[in-house]
């Protein structure tokens, strides 16, 4: 399993045209103020809270690198002895005609092992403000009787227009904090996305470049899912096998059964390499994958 990946789990986590909108921070509940002060006085970061009924989006404009490269333990070194390895070269996941839609494309990759003598980690200051987010949403959030199902927590860099984004259950993340046990689990429900790059992030103090909106169940799954699969088959200390199909449903299994989600019809895999599409009703799912049950601890609503 990728040590950054683990770590993530552990701690957890245009241009000078923008203009600086007068509706930060409204309609905010008690507990929401609490979090902003909780961040503004642990890693003195000015937050912006967009509030919906059931979702936070916690936007952090910040200055500090997320990364830093430095020499590695080993030095560089390459192989002329070739790494077969099952890849994954497409994935995309949507919910729409009451199923969730999973469209792939997987294959044997081969790869001449080869190091370049340095690493790239996450920085000191971007590890302590993701550390902090991890603990600081269930010491505002925890005693209250309804909690918002949902949290997106942004941090961008505001002078490079680098962007990352973490997705996640409220009940997931304050289980973490309270059961060490659930580590494992919760490392796969940690919905981590890409870094990217947007000129519209520089200077933009109060994330109007966002797409912030009310997060519904399907599309969190939607995302959970495809998470959960290109973490099977890129950070995994388990290999996927060759049966891919089974591969894919076990994946989407493993994301729908720790909530009370079931307000769908069934899974729709397309395969992009060959070309095949296999529908599979809810109960044909759960029959298909071995040992499939769901979870003592729903999150549902």
């Amino acid at each position: 399993m990728s040590r950054l990946l683990i770590f993530a789990v552990v701690f957890l986590f245009s241009g000078c045209s923008n203009t600086h909108s007068p509706q930060k921070n409204v309609n905010l509940t008690e507990a929401d103020q609490k979090l902003i002060s909780i961040i503004k006085n642990d890693i003195h970061i000015d937050p912006v809270v967009k509030t919906y009924p059931n979702t936070r989006w916690i936007y952090l404009p910040v200055t500090f690198d997320f990364f830093k490269i430095q020499a590695a333990e080993e030095p560089a070194s390459s192989s002329k002895e070739a790494k077969i390895s099952t890849g994954l070269r497409f994935l995309e996941v949507d919910f729409s005609e009451r199923k969730f839609n999973i469209s792939y494309d997987v294959g044997d990759n081969l790869t001449y092992p080869r190091t370049y003598g340095y690493t790239n980690t996450y920085s000191e200051a971007f590890q302590t403000a993701q550390r902090t987010m991890m603990t600081a949403i269930p010491r505002a959030y925890g005693d209250l009787a309804k909690i918002p199902d949902f949290f997106v927590i942004i941090f961008a860099n505001v002078a490079t227009g680098i962007e990352t984004r973490l997705i996640v259950h409220s009940k997931d993340l304050l289980r973490a904090n309270s059961d060490m046990s659930f580590g494992e689990e919760f490392v796969k429900r940690l919905i981590q996305k890409p870094t990217t790059g947007s000129k519209a992030i520089i200077d933009d103090f109060f994330g109007n470049h966002l797409d912030d909106h009310e997060m519904k169940w399907p599309e969190f799954l939607a995302e959970l899912i495809k998470y959960r699969i290109e973490f099977k088959y890129t950070h995994s200390d388990f290999p996927p096998s060759a049966e891919t199909v089974k591969e894919m449903l076990q994946q989407a299994i493993q994301a729908l059964q720790g909530y009370s989600f079931d307000d769908y019809d069934g899974i729709k895999l397309n395969d992009l390499s060959s070309e095949k599409q296999k529908e599979f009703s809810r109960p044909e799912v759960w029959s298909y994958v071995d040992g499939a049950s769901p979870l003592s601890v729903p999150a549902g609503p």
